[in-house]
């Protein structure tokens, strides 16, 4: 008696594969845009902990760093380290008591799902309590950066 396998059964092990991959690939796909979409919210997390140090007025504070990269005004005043990156760019500007940096990702480094990805990362201090409040006010894709109102920001440092 010969040993191995049919024709029928190879073709339904291939079919049960194909299927999980149809499965599968969306998924993974999805999982790798989200991650890279969220990359730079970790990226600023540095910079919320820094502007809770920053005791002066936050624009005051930038300019007096003297630099002219938004970015490099950031890692100045704020004694952080958000990294120049191909993915992303990042520009914003500053009032006494909020910081809006809005971050737009680069189509051509970046996949597909994420070439009209711009969100905004608002820091602000809260006047009452003297506590710093932060998180994403305006996302293009809230399927990848979720958002919030800016009335509705959290997470007091």
């Amino acid at each position: 008696m010969k040993k191995g396998f049919s024709l029928i059964e190879l073709m339904v092990v291939i079919a049960i594969i194909a299927i999980l991959a149809a499965i599968a690939l969306p998924l993974y796909q999805d999982f790798t845009c989200k991650t890279r979409a969220n990359e730079p919210v970790k990226q600023l997390a540095d910079v919320k902990a820094g502007a809770a140090a920053v005791d002066d007025d936050y624009d005051a504070a930038l300019t007096a760093t003297g630099q002219t990269s938004f970015i490099d005004q950031l890692n100045q005043a704020f004694n952080c380290q958000i990294p120049k990156t191909a993915r992303f760019t990042f520009t914003g500007a500053a009032t006494s008591n909020t910081v809006n940096v809005v971050v737009t990702a680069n189509a051509a480094n970046n996949p597909s799902c994420l070439s009209t990805l711009v969100f905004t990362y608002t820091i602000n201090r809260d006047s009452t309590t003297g506590g710093v409040l932060y998180g994403v006010t305006g996302s293009t894709l809230t399927k990848y950066v979720k958002s919030v109102a800016s009335t509705d920001l959290s997470g007091r440092i």
